[in-house]
């Protein structure tokens, strides 16, 4: 009776009366399973998006203590680690200077019409 039933419930939906019980049960497992997979794609675009903010979080934090540690890195790394010039670099330093002042004129070098360099008397 219940077969029956089904079958005419079957045929009013428009199913016909040559439809098998395997076919009613294939299409119900299909359903399922699409019901199933749409359940898992919305709880892997959850854990996405909750992923991606903690991932916000952390970098952001992640910067702000770069940031407030980066002056106290350079300081060390940097000023304090210098160490001093020796004495030649010393005197190397000076005899650059001292021809760099000394000569305090600063000479144009022009192109010629032929695109060669002229001497400058």
């Amino acid at each position: 009776m219940e077969i029956r039933l089904l079958g005419n419930y079957l045929a009013w939906v428009g199913f016909g009366s040559g439809v098998s019980i395997e076919e009613i049960a294939i299409i119900a497992l299909i359903m399922i399973s699409i019901g199933i997979q749409f359940l898992f794609l919305r709880l892997t675009a959850r854990v996405i998006r909750e992923s991606a903010h903690v991932l916000d979080r952390n970098l952001a934090e992640a910067i702000k203590v770069t940031l407030e540690n980066l002056p106290d890195a350079i300081k060390e790394n940097f000023v304090e680690g210098i160490e001093p010039p020796n004495p030649i670099q010393e005197i190397f330093a000076q005899i650059m200077r001292d021809r760099m002042g000394s000569s305090g004129k600063i000479t144009e070098v022009v192109k010629a019409s032929d695109g060669k360099f002229e001497k400058q008397p």
